[in-house]
């Protein structure tokens, strides 16, 4: 992994979740660099650049801890979740949820949720005659199968949205994620 790392302009948050170019503002950084010093929110953080960086870090749990960002940035609020364990307390954590994942399992939702949640959001899309795939599929066909899957009213969708959108936002902006 390559020790030198660039600052990036000062005018970019790339907290912010309405960043719309970051694909290419990183894919320029990348040609140049493979670690860059970047603002995220009120603080600055650095960012792996390349697949094989990225890839090296997630093996090398002791210096590149997840369970450290992670209970820093949502345990407060959010309280202990599979994400924020390394190691072995993952594996046990991830253990209690796997079942559910499970591919004889996956065959149970098709007919309850996944299909009637993708042929709503299908139908919304024939509805405006054409749409951006990654804003009116991709983006919201996730959250409404957990939301379903949670019994969340149908109501909810555009709130919940928000809430994610906003927990996500927890370095840019600590207080909007709370």
């Amino acid at each position: 992994m390559s020790n030198t790392a660039i600052d990036v302009d000062d005018d970019v948050d790339y907290a912010d979740p309405d960043l719309t170019d970051v694909h290419a503002r990183l894919a320029s950084l990348r040609g140049e660099k493979a670690v860059v010093h970047v603002r995220f929110g009120s603080t600055t953080r650095f960012m792996l650049l390349r697949y094989r960086d990225v890839e090296s870090a997630f093996r090398d749990e002791s210096t590149f801890s997840k369970s450290e960002a992670m209970r820093r940035a949502t345990f407060a609020f959010m309280g202990p979740h599979l994400v924020g364990y390394d190691g072995h307390q993952h594996t046990v954590a991830r253990a209690l949820v796997a079942p559910t994942f499970k591919r004889s399992a996956i065959p149970l939702y098709v007919q309850p949720i996944l299909r009637p949640t993708a042929e709503e959001l299908v139908d919304e899309i024939a509805r405006l005659g054409e749409a951006d795939l990654m804003s009116t599929f991709a983006k919201k066909c996730p959250l409404r199968v957990i939301t379903r899957l949670l019994g969340i009213p149908r109501d909810d969708d555009d709130k919940m949205a928000a809430w994610v959108k906003a927990m996500f936002n927890i370095l840019g902006d600590p207080e909007g994620a709370r």
